[in-house]
């Protein structure tokens, strides 16, 4: 449960980048804040990675190109907002809020909201990487990448407006938003693939689901840690600072 959030002292000294807020800086707020928090923002984590792998097998279940596609764009949108308490534990660990299980469920409607607009991202996502090189899905994701944060803390807030409120947060700051984009990728393949091509050459067939396993779990640790670093970008983008916590 969260103790002592993520914040970071008042005379440390912060890196003038876009966000007020360095690249360094951001992963180590984020793991503070993924550790002290470690079973609030994991669990969210480990339902969401249950529904997004139950979504490409019920993809791949079916025949037909745009048959898998609309099945899997369902199933995305559906695990984006069973997502929502992953974002609501991400944000309670860098504001450094205590976090009960059971709160991450509160206003209900939020969820519906969240597949609305998970719809539009996801079809935008899908497109780019059917066509033009997957160049549209880079877009897509600099652009809404923080409609999920947005809609958890303003449960108010329709779809549409949390799309567009996210564009108008990273306003000018696009080129940044990709850069931390990247390096949260990167940070993920890093921590992933190793252990699933360390393990697939190993002798014998058994090592295969045991590779995936172990690779999938390793990704759950990542990406919840890359929320937290989400989390403060985020508000960092809000006109929050490190210093100021809240």
């Amino acid at each position: 449960m969260a103790k002592g959030g993520a914040r970071v002292k008042k005379d440390e000294p912060t890196a003038p980048t876009p966000f007020g807020i360095g690249m360094g800086e951001m992963l180590t707020v984020g793991w503070k804040g993924y550790r002290n928090n470690f079973l609030s923002v994991t669990a969210p984590g480990v339902v969401t990675f249950s529904f997004l792998a139950l979504s490409f097998l019920l993809a791949q279940s079916v025949g037909g190109i745009w048959q898998q596609t609309l099945v899997l764009l369902g199933g995305l949108v559906v695990t984006s907002a069973v997502s929502l308490p992953w974002y609501r534990a991400a944000l309670n660990a860098f504001d450094g809020v205590d976090t009960r299980l059971s709160s991450l469920l509160h206003h209900p409607g939020r969820f519906g909201t969240m597949m609305f607009a998970s719809v539009f991202v996801w079809a935008g996502v899908q497109f780019g990487l059917r066509y033009l090189r997957g160049i549209p899905s880079v877009f897509v994701i600099i652009l809404y990448g923080f409609y999920g944060f947005i809609i958890t803390e303003h449960p108010e807030v329709g779809g549409m407006k949390a799309l567009g409120q996210s564009v108008l947060l990273g306003q000018g700051r696009k080129m940044g938003i990709a850069v931390v984009a990247a390096v949260l990728i990167l940070l993920n393949l890093a921590s992933a693939l190793p252990v699933g091509l360390i393990l697939s050459a190993l002798p014998g067939s058994e090592t295969g689901p045991l590779a995936q396993g172990l690779a999938v779990v390793f990704l759950i640790f990542t990406t919840s840690w890359s929320m937290v670093c989400g989390a403060a970008v985020y508000r960092m983008l809000q006109g929050r600072t490190l210093h100021e916590g809240t």
